[in-house]
């Protein structure tokens, strides 16, 4: 078990997202989060295991008559169902990159109330490039570069673009707090292959959302729905997206994949020109009527029809 804590929310966040239109800062589209509604981004602590774990563990799953036997370094251990929620062993087609930094500042350079969800930037990759910053304090955020790409760009891309983030908020000097990096997989039907008896959950379970590579809240929604089944004696079901959602996946992902460049400018149609409610709405999983179609009214339809008839 993982014990959670969130930290640095504050009371209302004011979330910006950055329309850029060649390489420049565009409109901004503002959504005022009030204390009282649940705010949509929030920094999440993991606790060090570090005390009840050892440090590596070598796991071996074999199967019993009508139980499992896990043999591990620490131990070995039986149960009548197996949940495995290691990350993915097949590598994506298309993904969610990221190199990130917490870093503490000399000046006061962050608005704590303000998320900088999206600065579009020219392409370094071979996708669609953005910075993210998540403020905790005047004086301490999350600065994070990401690509929405075919393959990780790796260090070599994602270090010398994040220094120059930072620099360029002339923050003074500089305390790195932590490093974060990560890949979340942005393709359709993305899961591992089911071995029979064991449930796959988490990103190798295809929790992430393909179109967005979103994954925290469904990965719950995942367990509770796995949760319920086992209680009831029922075979778990991992699933989580029904055939409309998955061809709305797959007819964006194309479109991203196929004309990387434009991106932003998609990106800029559908924060500027969809309801702020529903696109949020959207974004979190929804499978409301009102808010696809919402999103569908906002974009420019070419593309995305091409990609509907023309299925690569």
């Amino acid at each position: 078990m993982i014990g959670l804590g969130v930290s640095g929310v504050p009371a209302a966040i004011r979330l910006r997202i950055a329309c850029a239109k060649s390489g420049h800062l565009g409109p901004w589209l503002d959504r005022t989060i009030k204390a009282h509604e649940h705010p949509p981004i929030c920094g999440i602590r993991r606790l060090s295991l570090a005390r009840s774990t050892p440090a590596r563990v070598s796991v071996s799953i074999r199967v019993r008559v009508h139980r499992w036997r896990i043999e591990t370094n620490a131990g070995a251990f039986t149960a009548r169902t197996v949940i495995d929620t290691r990350p993915p062993m097949r590598v994506p087609v298309y993904g969610q990159f990221f190199l990130g930094r917490e870093i503490q500042t000399e000046r006061h350079v962050f608005d704590p109330d303000v998320v900088q969800l999206m600065h579009f930037r020219p392409a370094r990759s071979a996708g669609v490039d953005f910075v993210y910053i998540l403020p905790f304090a005047p004086d301490r955020a999350l600065v994070e570069v990401t690509s929405f790409a075919p393959h990780n760009p790796g260090p070599d891309v994602f270090g010398p673009w994040l220094d120059a983030e930072i620099d360029a908020l002339d923050p003074g000097k500089t305390e790195t707090l932590r490093t974060e990096a990560g890949a979340l997989p942005m393709e359709a039907g993305f899961a591992d292959p089911e071995v029979q008896g064991i449930i796959r959950m988490g990103l190798g379970g295809g929790a992430a959302r393909p179109s967005t590579g979103y994954a925290f809240s469904r990965t719950q929604i995942q367990a509770d729905q796995v949760a319920a089944a086992l209680i009831k004696g029922n075979t778990p079901k991992t699933s989580l997206d029904g055939p409309i959602t998955r061809f709305m996946d797959r007819v964006f992902l194309q479109v991203m994949k196929t004309n990387p460049a434009r991106g932003p400018a998609l990106f800029e149609a559908l924060f500027c020109n969809a309801p702020k409610d529903r696109l949020e709405r959207f974004l979190s999983g929804s499978t409301s009527t009102f808010d696809r179609l919402s999103v569908m009214a906002s974009l420019p339809p070419m593309p995305f029809l091409r990609a509907a008839a023309f299925p690569a």
